[in-house]
């Protein structure tokens, strides 16, 4: 496998991208755990996207970092698409780049009276993956306000909609390429409307969901039968191993307790499959991603 060095390095920095080395995962996922990565490359716009991809065939490329683990044996090089800022209003139009935060865009909905993101008021998530996933929430989902994604793929920028992607449940269907901006489509609203539909979200998430670090759900939906109806029925709400644990508030978060590691939490991944496999005959499918070398 061929390596990002320091010729790779130099390169990009000549060319005036900013690179870290030597990063904490910890920094990079919100569950907080992983070994270093040797370099994270922050592009800032799409010109220096395909700067970096014409460098380099980047494995990894990473948003947020609220589903994604990382190896504790650390990564040579991610692509962070976080600095790629910026959006505008069109109208009922929303364009923002790949790593505007959810929650930011949401609010900016509100403040123009533009409906559509209350779901996603909550979700700690960039725009790029957010689509990536189709994340959602309260039935609610990405594919149901994107117009068109920019993508960078197979070296060159494309545009295309949901229905050509054919968007799934919990699934972008974007493959390997990268996001570099969305197009949403919004709606006009009343602006008190809005405002509570996302305190009810909000209050509904502080209510159901665990405080401590995590990556969100671990597992997708099975049918109608919802993953922690599974999980605690194994009796598993609770169950830690080493600095990882079920969620006692919701079973289908893995929380960090302190100083867990990404093996801890597979560890429990592969825990909570087993015993749901045994006793429902059910197979449970991660939600999250796993990076590695």
């Amino acid at each position: 496998m061929v390596r990002f060095d320091e010729i790779i390095y130099k390169k990009l920095t000549d060319a005036g991208v900013e690179i870290a080395k030597d990063v904490s995962a910890r920094t990079l996922s919100t569950f907080g755990s992983g070994g270093f990565v040797d370099y994270v490359v922050y592009p800032k716009n799409a010109e220096e996207v395909l700067t970096c991809v014409s460098a380099f065939e980047f494995k990894h490329v990473l948003g947020g970092g609220s589903n994604v683990l990382i190896s504790d044996n650390g990564l040579n090089a991610v692509l962070s698409m976080k600095k790629l800022k910026g959006y505008a209003f069109d109208g009922d139009i929303l364009r923002a780049s790949a790593g505007e935060y959810l929650p930011l865009l949401s609010k900016a909905a509100y403040e123009r009276e533009l409906s559509g993101l209350e779901f996603a008021c909550g979700i700690p998530a960039t725009v790029g993956g957010a689509v990536k996933m189709n994340a959602g929430a309260f039935g609610k989902e990405m594919a149901g306000v994107l117009k068109s994604v920019t993508l960078l793929k197979n070296g060159e920028i494309v545009s295309t909609t949901p229905t050509e992607l054919k968007m799934r449940y919990r699934d972008g269907r974007i493959g390997s390429a990268i996001v570099i901006e969305a197009e949403l489509k919004l709606t006009s609203r009343e602006k008190e409307k809005i405002e509570y539909e996302m305190r009810e979200n909000d209050a509904a998430r502080r209510r159901s969901q665990p405080k401590e670090p995590s990556l969100g759900s671990v597992f997708k939906r099975t049918g109608a039968t919802a993953p922690a109806v599974y999980i605690q029925g194994c009796g598993l709400k609770g169950v830690r191993i080493g600095g990882a644990a079920v969620s006692g508030v919701h079973s289908n978060f893995i929380i960090n307790m302190g100083g867990a590691t990404s093996r801890d939490y597979l560890r429990l991944v592969d825990k909570i499959k087993n015993e749901v496999r045994a006793r429902y005959a059910v197979e449970l499918e991660e939600e999250f991603v796993f990076l590695r070398d």
